[in-house]
């Protein structure tokens, strides 16, 4: 239902004007050790900055960890990490990244890619 929300809000915002855009990431879930696949999770104020080719960590205001592949901004109360700290959860998000993949789990958490 919220996802729904969002994506209203940036209908409507693109119908009235281009000062709103979608902020996509994908989740890292540290107990599992899997990243989600990528989707919506806010709508930002402003117009969309571009592209960026990089992949960027994102940390929200629960010390969770997000993964954005194309977002050159993000949530105004999350932290962008560009260069993670050893044994940071950006760390983390980024090793699964490299050994699973987006939606990929690590095989001792019980749960394989794609299920």
């Amino acid at each position: 239902m919220g996802r729904s929300i969002l994506l209203l809000t940036i209908l409507i915002a693109g119908c009235q004007s281009s000062s709103a855009h979608a902020f996509y990431s994908s989740d890292y879930d540290a107990e599992g050790q899997c990243l989600s696949p990528v989707e919506l999770d806010d709508v930002l104020q402003g117009p969309d900055p571009g592209t960026c080719k990089q992949t960027v960590c994102w940390v929200d205001t629960k010390g969770h960890a997000h993964l954005s592949f194309t977002m050159c901004d993000g949530p105004p109360d999350w932290t962008r990490v560009d260069n993670p700290p050893a044994g940071s959860i950006c760390e983390a998000a980024l090793k699964a990244l490299a050994q699973w993949g987006v939606g990929g789990c690590a095989p001792e958490a019980g749960v394989e890619a794609g299920e």
